[in-house]
């Protein structure tokens, strides 16, 4: 994520040296809000299958409060600041066996797959108010108006690259869910259980071994240069 955030500080006049104290606010905004959005998809679409549990935990709200786990937002503000952004919302608890709308796997499935859609779906709109700023179509703006502008560049950035990462088919990863819905039964059950156990352990490996790296940064740089092609990307 650093990287591709220099990427735009330097595209703004900025560099990691002379980082202000207001980027790493910027910052902490962009993360919350794509965890507010992406736990809000989650409970959005179990409620829309006729899971009622979302809507009793009070989670179909874009209130940062109902989505954040103390520990998670604790870590996620401390970190921030520290340079090291690390954190996590609450996840959505839902029950598969209430679903009316389609069968148990496949709503497993699309509550997994919406969370990060409603991220991909900011990052477009962020991007959207973006470009006609940057173009001059929202015409003359007040100097402080920059701030939000890299402040919607950072948010559009963390909300793509929480979209890439949970493409990726490991647990806890939203993905995961996905192909276990798309397996046959029997081994969808195997994955599973594989995965509660050991996916972990599998995403260190992956990372150790840079194949995270390689198979997020086509993605992430594809919808930058959809999004935000005035950035410089690689």
């Amino acid at each position: 994520m650093k990287e591709f955030l220099l990427h735009t500080l330097h595209s703004v006049g900025l560099s990691e040296q002379a980082l202000p104290w207001w980027f790493w606010l910027m910052m902490l905004i962009g993360i919350i809000s794509s965890t507010v959005v992406h736990e809000f998809g989650h409970a959005w679409m179990a409620d829309k299958l006729g899971d009622p549990g979302p809507r009793e935990q009070h989670r179909l709200t874009l209130n940062p409060v109902a989505h954040f786990d103390p520990l998670g937002f604790t870590l996620m503000v401390v970190t921030t600041f520290l340079k090291m952004p690390l954190g996590w919302g609450k996840p959505v608890k839902t029950d598969p066996d209430k679903f009316t709308v389609v069968g148990r796997r496949a709503g497993m499935a699309l509550v997994a797959i919406a969370g990060p859609l409603m991220n991909l779906l900011l990052a477009f709109l962020l991007s959207f108010i973006v470009r006609l700023a940057f173009g001059g179509s929202l015409g003359s703006l007040p100097s402080w108006f920059e701030y939000v502008f890299i402040g919607m560049i950072i948010s559009t950035l963390i909300n793509i690259l929480v979209f890439a990462e949970n493409l990726i088919p490991v647990h806890p990863m939203d993905a995961s869910h996905v192909v276990a819905a798309l397996l046959p039964e029997g081994l969808g059950r195997v994955y599973v259980a594989f995965m509660q156990k050991f996916g972990f352990f599998v995403l260190l490996a992956l990372s150790y071994f840079e194949v995270i790296g390689a198979f997020l940064l086509p993605i992430v740089k594809f919808f930058i240069r959809l999004l935000l092609p005035m950035l410089p990307v690689g």
